[in-house]
């Protein structure tokens, strides 16, 4: 930070008052007939700054009989008192070196007035005012990151999700050769979405807080990393973000969002002949785990429940692909069955559900309708 020197634009100020003939200078040399306003260029003359911190005057005189205020405004239309109460005012008041402090205004940017007020009850006596200074801090700091979501290195990432960086301060997105945000596959550096800083995917511009919409929807278990030009955004002062130009500063991997699935049934759906003591198995697409609910199996002449599995207790394979049901009793001959399963018996590692079964023709059979004997003959 550092302190910008004022008073040739103040001096300046004070020649054109002369000019226009109101008799107000850095020493009053002219008589003061009436009441009136006064109000400065901009100070900063376009400059940018991070903070406008004091208003410093010296007043050699003020008589009895009048009275000098002072307002601040940034747009020279709307006036506050450094307390920030719009119409209100400060009074100046003599002697060297009087500090205003603007600090309560949190003002920045690059526009500041002042407005000076004389009032007199005689119409002849006028306040000199000698001296004016006004101290601003420069931003001189570039913005960087506080958090990006996906973390760094974060797992199971929605596929569809945005990308949001929080700065340690306000930015707006610029133009510039580097200004594109970047989304590339880890395992191949191939480019999956280029998108320029001021596309309308991109959002937030003015505040610390900057959301990125991407087109593309990734790929499920796959790796990816951001890359941001230095040119995207800078913040109220001038001041660029360095980007993120390597392949580790900003990766993630995506989630696994797709539900498990039935690869095979044993009995087979409309299987015939099957064994009554046939056991129950579920082949998955992947691993599955137990969690809550039951496998039900039914006769199908009246829908008559024969057995519900716990899946909890009265299942083997949770942690495998396979999930294996072991009736209590043998199942009748020549009779038709079917199965249902909670939607919430099994979910995958990343808590994906088995959408399960709830009708009675997905898996159904038939078992055989007589005992097979074999005989073995020495």
């Amino acid at each position: 930070m550092s302190n910008l020197p004022q008073k040739i634009k103040i001096i300046a100020f004070f020649a054109i008052i002369i000019l226009a003939g109101f008799g107000f200078a850095q020493k009053a040399s002219a008589a003061y007939y009436s009441s009136g306003n006064w109000t400065s260029i901009n100070l900063l003359s376009g400059e940018t700054v991070s903070s406008i911190d004091s208003f410093i005057y010296n007043l050699s005189a003020k008589p009895a009989n009048t009275d000098a205020t002072i307002q601040f405004s940034q747009d020279n239309t709307s006036w506050y008192s450094s307390a920030g109460v719009l119409d209100g005012t400060n009074t100046l008041t003599t002697g060297v070196d009087n500090t205003i402090d603007l600090s309560g205004l949190s003002w920045s940017g690059a526009n500041f007035y002042y407005k000076i007020t004389f009032t007199s009850s005689d119409g002849v006596d006028t306040p000199a005012l000698d001296d004016i200074s006004v101290t601003f801090s420069s931003d001189t700091t570039s913005p960087t990151v506080s958090t990006l979501s996906p973390a760094d290195n974060a797992t199971g990432v929605s596929t569809t999700a945005n990308l949001v960086i929080t700065f340690d301060e306000a930015v707006d997105a610029e133009a510039g050769a580097s200004n594109d945000i970047v989304i590339k596959k880890s395992s191949d550096d191939s480019t999956i979405e280029t998108i320029d800083a001021q596309d309308v995917k991109v959002t937030g511009g003015g505040t610390n807080t900057i959301t990125v919409n991407p087109a593309a929807t990734l790929l499920e278990l796959t790796g990816y990393y951001v890359q941001i030009g230095a040119d995207a955004f800078d913040d109220t002062a001038g001041n660029s973000y360095a980007g993120i130009s390597d392949t580790t500063s900003w990766s993630f991997t995506t989630a696994d969002e797709t539900n498990p699935t039935v690869s095979t049934l044993s009995p087979a759906d409309d299987a015939t002949s099957v064994a009554t003591t046939a056991n129950l198995i579920i082949t998955f697409s992947e691993a599955v785990d137990a969690e809550t609910g039951n496998i039900n199996l039914y006769k199908t002449t009246g829908d008559v429940l024969v057995q519900a599995f716990n899946v909890t207790t009265d299942i083997s394979g949770s942690g495998t692909d396979t999930i294996t049901v072991n009736p209590t009793s043998n199942l009748d001959r020549a009779t038709n069955y079917y199965i249902k399963i909670d939607a919430t018996a099994f979910d995958d590692a990343a808590g994906n559900s088995f959408a399960g079964i709830a009708d009675s023709t997905t898996w159904n059979f038939i078992t055989r309708n007589r005992r097979l004997i074999i005989t073995i003959e020495e």
